[in-house]
């Protein structure tokens, strides 16, 4: 790994105000306004749980309207404050072997100590949340340690279960952690579509554990990606994720990585795709203190599509995130063999951490360089690289 800078070092050239300091200001009217960043990178209302107001600078920090005209001009005021920091990083803490193999990498995993190095240099950029990722995190040896030294480095954290991998143990010891959220891949309404996508026995041990979550306070997000498998039973799951009192449902549609017949035949249609983001609106009208509801990046692709169907003139602030490809200007992914990516789908590094410090391949790599300066952050530059080879083209997949 390469040397450690001094904490203030990626910022103290740097004339424009600090990621951090720039959200803590501009959002302080919001936590009044009933706002708080609940999921990476994501505006939702505060449920105001018990005393949980008192959501500490790391998490109250986003605009509502109240505050500035809206969530477009939010959305390029971070982008051009070139702070010296993403808003929340993904990090694969167990390999992502298609993600690894379509970036031509082959190299070592990211030892225990390099993961522990990586997470303090995150803490030093001042990110403010980190999603952990895996085919079963909680069977990593060093998870508990890893969220330990998150908490430490003042990052809100989430990670990705998948359902089969924590036990009550690891449960009871999460439920005493400020800032954390477990969140669920639940695909299906039963085993029968559900178990299809990921294993066998899956979907009985994940909704267990979603309900093992809830009961202890522990922040759950249940996320369903909507595809041709599951579309007809995306509402069943909200409604399902609505009666077990989870904190949020969060709504993705699947993002192709190949473009093979058998991945494209998941691939759900406009139709499909308006007729959920309807049916999300009414949760969300319904919602209220109860679940968040959520349809985040990159669902709709396009801005345009979510004023079609309604949804943005009643919640622009929030669609304006969801609608807008935050890679590269709020948002980055790490991979298990320390490769920068934009995004968890677009295998085009921009550094690894074995070879540089996280502030400079943030600051200057040139993939993030390329993509702060395009023009349109309507486009899922991931759908864009898949079909086309180059991620700043048009999305081929767009659905407006």
């Amino acid at each position: 790994m390469p040397d450690k800078k001094n904490k203030k070092e990626s910022i103290s050239n740097n004339n424009n105000v600090t990621r951090r300091t720039f959200l803590d200001v501009a959002g302080r009217s919001a936590m009044a306004a009933g706002f708080f960043l609940t999921a990476p990178g994501l505006l939702v209302a505060c449920k105001k749980k018990g005393s949980g107001i008192g959501l500490a600078p790391v998490m109250s920090s986003l605009a509502s309207s109240a505050v500035m005209s809206g969530g477009i001009e939010f959305y390029n005021r971070i982008r051009e404050s070139k702070a010296s920091s993403p808003l929340y990083v993904t990090f694969d803490l167990q390999p992502f072997e298609m993600l690894n193999s379509l970036a031509g990498d082959n190299s070592a995993d990211l030892t225990s100590s390099q993961i522990a190095d990586v997470i303090r240099q995150l803490g030093e950029a001042d990110v403010l949340n980190l999603t952990l990722l895996g085919p079963a995190p909680f069977k990593d040896a060093g998870i508990m340690n890893y969220i330990k030294l998150a908490k430490d480095n003042d990052i809100s954290l989430s990670v990705v279960s998948s359902g089969d991998d924590i036990n009550e143990q690891q449960m009871d010891a999460l439920a005493k952690i400020k800032f954390f959220s477990l969140k669920f891949n639940l695909d299906g309404i039963s085993a029968a579509t559900h178990d299809k996508l990921h294993k066998a026995g899956n979907f009985d041990k994940t909704l267990a554990a979603i309900r093992a979550g809830i009961k202890r306070g522990i922040n759950t997000t249940v996320i369903t990606y909507a595809n041709a498998l599951n579309v007809g039973e995306v509402e069943q799951i909200m409604d399902l994720s609505i009666r077990e009192k989870a904190d949020n449902f969060v709504l993705r549609r699947l993002v192709p990585m190949d473009t093979s017949d058998k991945t494209k035949a998941l691939v759900i249609s406009p139709a499909d795709g308006e007729k959920l983001i309807s049916i999300l609106s009414k949760k969300i009208e319904k919602s209220q203190g109860g679940t968040n509801m959520i349809g985040a990046d990159p669902f709709g692709g396009d801005t345009e599509y979510f004023i079609k169907s309604g949804v943005m003139d009643q919640r622009a602030n929030q669609y304006a995130w969801n609608t807008m490809c935050q890679s590269g200007a709020t948002y980055c992914h790490i991979t298990s063999k320390g490769a920068v990516l934009p995004c968890t789908w677009l295998p085009v590094p921009a550094g690894n951490l074995k070879e540089k410090s996280f502030a400079e391949i943030w600051e200057k790599g040139e993939t993030f360089r390329q993509l702060r300066g395009r023009q349109s952050f309507d486009e899922c530059i991931a759908h864009s690289f898949t079909e086309t080879g180059n991620m700043l083209e048009r999305d081929p997949l767009a659905w407006t």
